[in-house]
């Protein structure tokens, strides 16, 4: 499943059919992948040259995660930033990385409206779901949650208002 969602990624289609609900939920697979790829044991051990500074450090760690190092960033403009030279992490080390990720929990100050919110989740190791509840399709959140043994928890407190 995590190869799938990095095939989307990487095809800048992170979500089922290219719906334009779910436009939101792609920039929030590609954040979640980010996110977790920054804490790699290699991102975390990079050969920092003494003169880069924290903006630079953040961006170029954005470059590593987004796998773009090679295809839109030259690898030699990328490494002048490290005292030894540092290799991409590979599709499968990111794969295998990605997989670790598990027991994560979702929250949402909104209800959730489509299954596919539950089904996206599922692929980044969510286990716990925690909304208000509400929606006219709260079955079907259920439902999925049950499917994918995701404990789902009904706040009842909605914070986001339209």
């Amino acid at each position: 499943m995590i190869s799938d969602r990095l095939k989307q990624e990487e095809e800048g289609k992170c979500s089922p059919a290219g719906q334009k609900r779910n436009k939101n939920r792609m920039t929030e697979c590609v954040k979640s992948i980010i996110r977790w790829l920054r804490q790699h044991p290699t991102v975390l051990s990079l050969p920092w040259k003494p003169c880069i500074k924290r903006s630079e450090k953040s961006n170029a760690i954005d470059v590593l995660c987004s796998g773009v190092v090679g295809r839109e960033i030259p690898v030699e403009q990328w490494q002048e930033y490290f005292t030894e030279p540092v290799l991409p992490l590979s599709q499968e080390e990111r794969k295998a990385w990605l997989e670790t990720q598990t027991g994560v929990v979702m929250s949402s100050d909104a209800f959730l409206p489509f299954r596919d919110n539950i089904d996206c989740a599922k692929q980044f190791g969510v286990k716990y779901v925690a909304h208000p509840g509400g929606s006219v399709r709260d079955d079907e959140i259920i439902e999925a949650c049950n499917e994918h043994g995701i404990t789902i928890c009904h706040t009842g407190l909605r914070l986001f208002h339209h």
